[in-house]
């Protein structure tokens, strides 16, 4: 077989033929990689740095995850129930003069007592004349100074409610209010 030589001369010499496209060079630095692949990856690196940090720090926002040694931000959801209420059982209003010269000054109040179980209501509104006179004496005993704040009257709401579960012989009644509590 014969081979061909190709004279560089005859080439130039040779009518050439239109190219349809123009190749481009793009700029490639040392390693050979062309700069807009590198862009691409730069570019492909940053935008997931972004999100995957930005998940990470949503996620110890949230609570969902922790850092061993740092406080916990989780926010704990506090459900509680609220406190069930009793039965009630009102005593009828009492006027009570206080403890003061002259007897001038008066309290009039409605107490309203909070019993524990439903069982043990017949039991509590057969002693409502004892609790009466449990109230009028312990209320006559008082000055009308020792009852003007807040922290009088809560002093006076524990007191009476121990003096109740003391004549009841245990604690049936949960609590106590005043239902009406006027003084001149």
């Amino acid at each position: 077989m014969k081979e061909n030589a190709i004279d560089p001369i005859q080439l130039t010499s040779l009518p050439s033929k239109p190219v349809a496209k123009e190749e481009v060079t793009v700029p490639q630095d040392k390693t050979g990689i062309p700069a807009i692949r590198k862009i691409k990856i730069l570019i492909v690196a940053v935008a997931g740095f972004v999100l995957i940090g930005g998940g990470v720090g949503a996620a110890l926002y949230l609570g969902w995850i922790s850092i061993p040694g740092f406080p916990s931000t989780k926010k704990t959801a506090v459900i509680s129930t609220p406190p069930k209420i009793g039965p009630m059982l009102k005593i009828s209003p009492l006027v009570i003069n206080l403890k003061e010269e002259g007897g001038r000054h008066y309290i009039k109040t409605t107490i309203v007592l909070e019993i524990g179980q439903k069982e043990w209501v017949e039991e509590v509104q057969s002693r409502i004349p004892l609790f009466s006179d449990l109230a009028i004496l312990t209320l006559s005993d008082k000055r009308l100074e020792d009852l003007k704040n807040s922290a009088a009257k809560e002093n006076l709401r524990k007191e009476l409610l121990v003096k109740v579960n003391q004549a009841l012989d245990s604690p049936k009644v949960n609590q106590i209010y005043f239902d009406e509590f006027l003084y001149q």
